[in-house]
């Protein structure tokens, strides 16, 4: 009927509850301004991710969504389909003061059934906190599991991403764990680290294996992806503040080959990545998550972008400093009052705000601390697909309506059943200092496609797809037969937002 033409949307969103999911996520309270009072935005609030995967080999997908600090993640097992229920065994209650970032199922001990890795990260725990520490679970086949003791190497950084792949082709899966960064030093490039398998006893890889990742970045997600089509799977990493990155693998090796990708120009505020092999041609594209276009930095080709970050005033804490600019120079985007409350020798050097207000960025800073400071420059927020072919990534933007916020995360799915790989993205980021509006203007979005790499924006009332919140990541529910389809968002801070594909 006519009615129906114009009701029927792509997706039909359901209610958690009804679906026996009550899980809420309840972000924990730090103020992590009081020593970084120039920080853009927050770094402490960047979860909850979902974890997916069949822990009692039923065939149906059960899922982990992880805690805040403070606060158990929790597994939900899927005992019919699109109907959950707590599972009886939660060892993680135990290590709830941890911060649960990424969440990743694995048969880490090749006994057939998928064990559970959970990132622990956050910035309120400072390096070496045992908090820190990521877990392993083993589960025993039937969906009750134990955490090991000893299974991971003693590594006490704030982690995000972990990524498994068989690195030394022995038949296991090993890991690539990114680190998210330094605990008040925001911009200092943190290490990251693969992690080979050895019977389900983890230990760091020799540092040659890939020398690119030490003080690779503030790592915010990866994938292994054969990207040269030889048979194994390569690196690719990014990050705040980070190039995209592309790892070579030879024989376990990787070698940094991002300039010969063309990805040397890629410098952004990366929050995600995903593959999928978008225009049918036998190898994996990428669609990858920025901070969007809507906001006050105003990145450009000729007038980048810039941080600058250092102990500029020799008081033992970090002071970042963003500049943009204005007229014919580089002045700070923060004003005299939270500079000097950062860097109390602006308050001195500049008497009122009419004199910081009118100041260059070089008669700002100390010369001499501003040489050995780390210093980025980004040219672009803009949130793109990274085209595979010819030997190189091609840059190709996403639709402007999905520019006006960041993209945390983002599934490829065939939503209108035209045999077409279309996008969804969520995102947002509401955690900001206090001279910046939240990044709250996205309210989720479907990207369909032509099959040619085009994508055009379906409008809410059209998709069935309307996600206005803090969102990190989204995931889909499978069952082996595919006769449901059900896609799950985790929202910092609330409830999950669920839909399912309209059949």
């Amino acid at each position: 009927s006519q009615e129906n033409n114009t009701t029927r949307t792509f997706l039909t969103e359901l209610t958690a509850e009804d679906l026996g999911i009550d899980f809420v996520h309840q972000e924990n309270k730090y103020d992590e301004y009081q020593t970084e009072i120039l920080l853009p935005h927050n770094v402490s609030q960047n979860g909850p991710f979902i974890g997916v995967g069949d822990v009692n080999s039923d065939g149906l997908q059960d899922v982990y969504f992880g805690g805040a600090a403070g606060q158990s993640g929790k597994l939900y097992i899927q005992v019919s389909e699109g109907k959950f229920v707590a599972n009886t065994s939660q060892p993680w209650e135990k290590d709830a003061a941890s911060e649960d970032l990424n969440s990743l199922f694995f048969d880490a001990d090749g006994d057939g059934d998928q064990d559970l890795y959970i990132t622990s990260g956050g910035s309120e725990f400072q390096l070496g906190n045992p908090l820190l520490q990521d877990r392993l679970y083993f589960n025993d086949g039937t969906g009750v599991f134990s955490k090991s003791r000893s299974a991971l190497p003693n590594i006490l950084q704030s982690s995000q991403t972990v990524q498994t792949s068989d690195i030394d082709q022995d038949g296991d899966l090993d890991l690539f764990v990114g680190t998210r960064l330094i605990p008040g030093r925001y911009t200092f490039p943190a290490t990251s680290y693969l992690l080979i398998n050895n019977n389900g006893k983890f230990t760091e890889a020799k540092a040659e294996q890939a020398p690119a990742l030490s003080n690779i970045g503030m790592v915010t997600d990866a994938l292994f992806s054969d990207i040269d089509n030889d048979e194994d799977d390569d690196l690719i990493i990014i990050g705040e503040w980070m190039e995209v990155k592309v790892l070579l693998n030879t024989n376990g090796f990787f070698e940094d080959v991002s300039k010969v990708y063309g990805l040397d120009d890629t410098r952004g505020i990366w929050w995600t990545i995903t593959a999928s092999d978008l225009d049918g041609d036998g190898d994996d594209d990428y669609i990858l998550g920025n901070l969007g276009k809507n906001n006050k930095f105003k990145a450009s080709e000729e007038h980048p972008f810039k941080v600058y970050a250092n102990d500029f005033d020799d008081n033992g804490t970090n002071d970042i400093v963003l500049a943009k600019y204005y007229k014919d120079d580089y002045v700070p985007v923060r004003g005299r009052e939270c500079t000097s409350q950062q860097m109390p020798y602006v308050a001195e050097k500049f008497e009122d705000y009419h004199s910081f207000a009118s100041s260059k960025l070089v008669d700002i800073l100390p010369e001499e601390k501003v040489e050995d400071a780390v210093v980025y420059e980004i040219k672009s927020f803009e949130s793109i697909m990274l085209i595979n072919e010819d030997g190189k990534l091609r840059k190709k933007s996403l639709p402007n309506e999905v520019q006006i916020s960041p993209i945390k995360s983002i599934l490829v799915k065939d939503v209108n059943a035209d045999g077409h790989k279309d996008i969804i993205t969520v995102g947002n980021h509401y955690g900001v200092e206090v001279e910046t509006t939240r990044y709250d203007a996205g309210y989720g979005a479907v990207l369909l496609s032509d099959g040619n790499n085009n994508y055009k924006f379906s409008r809410p009332q059209s998709s069935g797809f309307y996600v206005p919140y803090d969102s990190r990541d989204i995931v889909m529910i499978d069952d082996e037969n595919n006769s449901s389809s059900l896609i799950m968002v985790a929202n910092n801070n609330r409830k999950p937002t669920l839909y399912k594909i309209t059949k």
